[in-house]
């Protein structure tokens, strides 16, 4: 599209935006001529479309309140769709039944357009709606969509109002009606993504592109462009994993936005059909074969398959401040010639990984640990969350094989006026979900809310059962905003965790020496000694603890 064409798309958007949010007045009276000429039985394309532009100031109110009545007054016609009925045809029969197919909505369009003066041309081509077989090539195959071209201020623009008036569940064989504004005067560039037309021109293109582009791009539902998403990779729809040695398993998916998005996906076995499955999907995520992390600006989403195969990719989005369902934005299909060998990853029933968007309305600052893996050393794990007001915190571990009552005794947590620290044991070999939960400090009525999520990984050296937190720990170890609060300070030991250590001296013969209180639960000691300037301590000996046995 030309400098020109893209100003005038921009200022005829602009207009169209204020004459469904501001003008609600002129919807209201197409909605209710409608009605009362639907009372009346009146099918005369002449006459309704005469009377629901009643009133409009120029051609773009007239094709407006055009749109409005399609998809307000005629649903898709899924019966007649998949042969169980008759398709109509006539515009007549369309607008009696209240039903018709895509040539229903085009043919409706394009007589009362030309009834109220506008010029509008039918477009035949293919479309990635109801009925495309992801992957399947449509070279020399017929087209099956028709949609609309219209002229306004001397220049073309693009709409279709079947797509406008819903969308057909396919597993339930029905209409769902949904009004979507998106399809009307669309941008050439996005309305490409879904439309492909016969001939070239109808494309409104400066850089036409091929069926096989065509077929190639990654469809994007019309909420991706509502809500200002952006695709940063990959650039098709058909990604293989494994591309990149490296990368051998994975393939990943990334998406730039510019204002807070949650987002979620669903990785399932691949099914020819586009539109299958929920376009909606509730808050959770029950798919362990993909790591989703967000950040400011972008998410990142790593697809693992489990297996060699193909599978769909579906991701779902909706503003951060929004308390509706996710729905369905863009999807991907995913070729896995050899699965990466790799242990169990714990479901994350709260949607992505590392800081969640709202941390900071919690909050939650900064955090010691990225949205990336945790590699865990030596079994033992500290994570540092730094805070803007005090907080309270609870934590939850979660492995595949770890039992709850056992997961709480890997978890110490302090909490201090700016900053909360978990320590983290971990006794099994794997991957491990850590999920920090948080309220502000002084409001007891309020509920914890998810701030966090980690993903630890622990393959090498894992801690002991007997080294394990005692059972029953509180809720907050060592000195922190309760004692604060209680008035003490000036501790000999600021942190949570305590390491008993004797330091030996040297009398006068050069002998080390000290005296050391095992206790009734120590098992063994270690002796240890540093030299050099790295000051690395190194274990000399060891002697196990025999404990005495009191006689009765």
């Amino acid at each position: 599209m030309t400098a020109a064409a893209q100003a005038t798309h921009r200022s005829i958007a602009m207009v169209t935006a204020t004459s469904s949010s501001c003008t609600p007045l002129h919807y209201l009276t197409v909605v209710v001529c409608a009605l009362q000429l639907k009372e009346k039985r009146v099918y005369d394309v002449k006459v309704i479309a005469q009377n629901i532009t009643k009133g409009a100031r120029n051609e773009l109110e007239r094709l407006r309140a055009i749109w409005v009545w399609l998809c307000h007054n005629i649903e898709y016609d899924v019966s007649g769709y998949l042969g169980h009925s008759e398709k109509l045809s006539s515009p007549e029969e369309v607008i009696a039944a209240g039903r018709g197919v895509c040539c229903g909505y085009s043919n409706l369009c394009t007589e009362m357009c030309r009834e109220v003066g506008i010029e509008c041309q039918e477009v035949p081509g293919h479309s990635k709606g109801i009925g495309y077989r992801q992957g399947k090539s449509l070279k020399n195959v017929k087209s099956d969509h028709l949609w609309n071209a219209v002229l306004l201020g001397g220049q073309w623009f693009l709409l279709d109002a079947c797509w406008g008036a819903g969308r057909v569940d396919t597993e339930h064989e029905s209409f769902v009606k949904r009004f979507d504004d998106f399809y009307f005067l669309t941008d050439p560039e996005e309305f490409i993504d879904s439309h492909f037309p016969d001939e070239e021109k109808w494309q409104l293109l400066d850089a036409p592109i091929t069926l096989e582009e065509f077929e190639k791009r990654v469809f994007k539902t019309s909420a991706f462009f509502t809500m200002g998403l952006r695709l940063v990779q990959p650039h098709h729809a058909h990604i293989v994993t494994g591309f990149i040695k490296i990368y051998d398993g994975e393939a990943n998916v990334s998406l730039g936005f510019s204002r807070p998005i949650t987002f979620t996906h669903e990785i399932t076995q691949h099914r020819d059909l586009l539109h299958c499955g929920a376009s909606e999907r509730k808050e959770s995520s029950n798919s362990s074969h993909g790591l989703l992390t967000v950040s400011q600006r972008s998410m990142k989403l790593q697809i693992l398959p489990p297996a060699g195969g193909v599978y769909d990719v579906k991701v779902f989005a909706r503003p951060e401040s929004a308390t509706t369902p996710l729905v369905w934005v863009c999807s991907f299909t995913v070729e896995c010639p050899t699965p990466r060998a790799m242990e169990e990853i714990p479901e994350n029933p709260f949607l992505s990984w590392g800081l969640q968007p709202v941390a900071g309305s919690l909050g939650v600052a900064g955090s010691s640990q990225g949205s990336e893996v945790a590699e865990v050393e030596e079994g033992v794990f500290e994570l540092v969350l730094k805070t803007s007001r005090s907080l309270m915190v609870l934590c939850e571990l979660v492995h595949p094989e770890l039992e709850p009552a056992l997961a709480k005794r890997c978890l110490a947590t302090q909490i201090q006026p700016n900053t909360l620290t978990c320590h983290v044991l971990c006794p099994l070999r794997g991957f491990y979900r850590l999920s920090v939960f948080v309220r502000d400090y002084d409001k007891t009525e309020v509920k914890f809310q998810n701030a966090a999520n980690f993903l630890l990984h622990c393959k090498g050296k894992m801690v002991s059962p007997d080294e394990l937190f005692p059972p029953n720990l509180g809720s907050a170890c060592g000195p922190g905003t309760r004692a604060s609060e209680a008035g003490l300070s000036k501790f000999s030991h600021t942190t949570a965790l305590v390491k008993s250590r004797t330091d030996l001296k040297m009398n006068k013969s050069r002998v080390w020496e000290g005296e050391v209180f095992s206790g009734s639960g120590v098992q063994q000691l270690k002796l240890a000694t540093a030299a050099g300037e790295s000051g690395d301590m190194v274990v000399l000996l060891t002697f196990d603890v025999k404990q005495l046995e009191r006689e009765v």
